[in-house]
């Protein structure tokens, strides 16, 4: 799960993220965190270098507001989710005009925090169960991707690249992000410290490589054989 906190107190912030971290480890969560101290800086950096699945937002920050930032993250995505935090309990029903998940009060509650990261988490494992595309920042471009269609992700440097039907699309990301993206579903494995595959393109199968219906080969490191022999045994 990919966190941002929106907090302009380096106090308040470094609690948070030590909640969140305490929360992730109890749960044995992977998570990624990232904070940004104004609503300008996160909106400097998003969605062309970061792609989040919620939001923690102060509501009470210089210059741009939680609230405003909310409301231009809902521009350009309804599903991302957004909980507030904030130091007075008027401020909550602002975030009813955003769809924000839910509202925090400071000083925050370990308790209560924990409770809508589990809601969260629930939320973010139906929702990549269920999808039926996925959707990508590249630029300020939205791009849509059909599941179904993706033969396999390779990496490079600080990119993936996406083998859809006959074209590639390149995108700032990590392996490791895109296997947690793809996780819920069966079909997807990682194969090669740089390879993902769709399991059901797999042709032929040997300890060394896999070789898709398109005659690319794949190689299949040593550590990852045995979980990509279960998947393709079951095709």
């Amino acid at each position: 799960m990919r966190i941002a906190i929106c907090e302009d107190s380096k106090l308040q912030y470094q609690v948070l993220e030590n909640q969140v971290l305490k929360w992730a480890n109890e749960r044995e969560e992977a998570i990624d965190i990232e904070g940004f101290e104004s609503g300008e800086e996160f909106l400097f950096k998003w969605p062309e270098d970061c792609d989040f699945d919620l939001v923690l937002l102060d509501i009470n920050m210089r210059g741009m507001s939680g609230v405003q930032l909310a409301k231009e993250i809902r521009k350009q995505d309804k599903d991302i989710l957004i909980i507030f935090i904030t130091a007075e309990v008027e401020h909550a029903l602002e975030g009813y005009n955003v769809s924000a998940l839910n509202y925090l009060l400071k000083p925050v509650k370990e308790e209560a925090l924990f409770k809508c990261l589990d809601i969260s988490s629930e939320k973010i494992k139906e929702n990549s169960s269920n999808a039926k595309y996925l959707v990508f920042s590249k630029g300020r471009e939205q791009i849509k991707v059909d599941i179904n269609k993706i033969i396999f992700i390779s990496a490079f440097d600080h990119y993936v690249d996406i083998h859809y039907d006959n074209e590639i699309i390149t995108i700032k990301s990590k392996i490791g992000d895109m296997e947690k993206v793809l996780e819920f579903r069966e079909e997807f494995v990682r194969c090669h410290r740089s390879y993902i595959v769709n399991i059901n393109n797999i042709v032929t199968l040997t300890k060394k490589s896999a070789i898709l219906k398109n005659k690319i080969e794949l190689p299949v490191s040593k550590s990852k054989f045995e979980a990509v022999s279960e998947k393709f045994k079951l095709i």
